[in-house]
């Protein structure tokens, strides 16, 4: 059976990467998806 964890930050990546497709290029991809890992690791952390 795969992890839960494993598969829930496969998730999570896998909607980074869509999500950056479908939204207009940002100056700085890299940084900006960065960003938003953090801040959804932070948000996670909090709950």
């Amino acid at each position: 059976m795969i992890d839960r964890t494993f598969l829930t930050m496969g998730l999570a990546l896998l909607g980074v990467v869509v999500f950056a497709q479908l939204k207009p290029a940002s100056p700085d991809p890299v940084e900006d998806v960065r960003a938003r890992e953090t801040a959804f690791y932070i948000d996670k952390a909090h709950q």
